[in-house]
Parts: C-alpha cells; sequence; structure tokens
C-alpha cells in the first residue's frame, strides 16, 4: 500500500504571524460540528452499535463516512456477512474482501494518524478502485475490480467494533455515520465536509446516523429503519469553548476547543 504524508489542515496560509490560519481553522471545525450537541464514546476494550444486516449488497459501490476523534487503530464501521460480503474502515485505512477472497486496502501509515483530534473519514469504492479520504483530502487510491466475496463468513455490522470477533474495539468518540450504496465524488464529499448537512442531500443515502438523542440505548437512522442498538459506548455533551487556561476567555467546561 502506499503511504501518503499530509496533515490535518494543510492551509499554507501564514497571513498576519498566523492569525488568519488559526481563523480559517476554527471556522472548519465549527462548521464540522455543526448541530453535533454529543457523539459517543467508545472504551476500546467491548463498546459498540449493532446494526441491521444489508444495509448495502456484495455488488454495490459504497461509501463510508466517519467523523471521528480516534484514540486508537479499532474498527470505526465494519460489516462480516455471509449474504453480503465483508469490509470495515479504521483509523488509517479502508479494506474490502473481494470476490478472490482477498483484502485489498485504501489507507495510509498508521504513524501518519492524528490521534485525539476530530477527523472526517471516508472510504470510497466504485467497484474499480478503492479511495480513502481525510477530511477532504484524497490520500490513498488501490485498485479492487468486482464484487465482494459471500458465503465466507457469518458476523454482524456494528459501529466502533469489529463485526467478526468482536476483537477490534474502537476507542475514542465519534459524532456520526452515513453510508450510500454509490461511490461519492470528491467535490460531494468537500461539500460535506464544510457543512454536514449536506449529508442529506445527496442521493442514494441508505443510512445516515447523527447521534443527536444524547440519551438511551438506540442511534436512530435519519434515512430508513436501520436504527442502532448501543452496547457500552456512553454519551458525551460537546461544549465548546476556549481550553487554553491561560486565555482571558477560558471555559473550565469546554471539552472542544473552539478558540
Amino acid at each position: 500500500n502506499r503511504t501518503y504524508e499530509y496533515s490535518i489542515l494543510n492551509l499554507q496560509y501564514n497571513f498576519f504571524g498566523g492569525k488568519m490560519t488559526k481563523f480559517i481553522y476554527l471556522f472548519l471545525f465549527s462548521t464540522l460540528l455543526f448541530n453535533q450537541n454529543y457523539s459517543l464514546y467508545f472504551d476500546g476494550v467491548n463498546d459498540y452499535i449493532d446494526l441491521p444486516e444489508g444495509i448495502l449488497e456484495y455488488n454495490e459501490p459504497r461509501t463510508i463516512m466517519v467523523f471521528v476523534k480516534p484514540n486508537n487503530d479499532g474498527f470505526i464501521y465494519s460489516s462480516f456477512n455471509s449474504s453480503t460480503g465483508e469490509y470495515r474502515i479504521e483509523p488509517y485505512q479502508f479494506a474490502l474482501k473481494g470476490s478472490d477472497g482477498q483484502w485489498y486496502y485504501a489507507g495510509i501509515s498508521v504513524d501518519s494518524v492524528n490521534y485525539g483530534e476530530w477527523v472526517l473519514i471516508t472510504g470510497v469504492w466504485d467497484q474499480n478502485d478503492i479511495y480513502f479520504y481525510y477530511n477532504n483530502n484524497l490520500l490513498a487510491q488501490e485498485s479492487m475490480v468486482g464484487d465482494l466475496i459471500t458465503n465466507t463468513f457469518s458476523g454482524e455490522t456494528v459501529i466502533g467494533n469489529s463485526g467478526a470477533h468482536f476483537n477490534g474495539p474502537f476507542d475514542g468518540e465519534i459524532a456520526y455515520a452515513a453510508v450510500w450504496n454509490r461511490a461519492l465524488e470528491s467535490d460531494e464529499i468537500s461539500q460535506i465536509y464544510f457543512n454536514e448537512s449536506n449529508i442529506e442531500e445527496t442521493n442514494n443515502l441508505v443510512g445516515y446516523w447523527p447521534f443527536y438523542e444524547g440519551a438511551g440505548h438506540t442511534v436512530n437512522d435519519l434515512v430508513s429503519n436501520n436504527h442502532g442498538t448501543i452496547n457500552g459506548a456512553t454519551w458525551v455533551e460537546n461544549i465548546y469553548g476556549c481550553m487554553d487556561d491561560h486565555a482571558d476567555n477560558y471555559d473550565s467546561n469546554a471539552n472542544i476547543d473552539d478558540g
């Protein structure tokens, strides 16, 4: 697999002693978290969200998008099903098992992941190539032609763990997840990156879990009836404010720094 060097925000602006760069960063970050009052924390041990099977078929193109703050390399979204195929997205790669029984990967070096920072991760497969995006940057592309293999493993579709043996627990926060049964274009991913509300304006959206509930054991799918059941993951209220304890506007209650 190819390794791509990147940064979370490669603006390459340095106006006014870096003040413009900070302003643009804070604007983009606040836009990414638009309407995200809550997220779910996964402990990296045994937490997960159980989803219905059959959200995607083995012979469909797909896009998996998640907005996360990872602390480890656990599975963010995965599906291991005998009739619909096997695939998974992690903080550093998007992987699918082809009809030849081999895993195919598009991703970056594990050492390149910025742990503890919010990032929009998107995996795309158009039945010819796999694409891996960080925020709105395409960082990797690998070939995989055909369909997914079937009748190999009977597992589950889950958020925050491996749907195979539950041996890939994710440690970190997830603010939302979305699934399409088509390959999104780069400009569509950029539009969502700048404004999450564009998700619901796209075609072929088959699952969207914005984690707006803030309590309870269910995450609702705003597109269909693919509602998820929370197992262990805990709700986190997103409180915006300045987290610099040396600043005049420091907010001791904030858990998301908005400057």
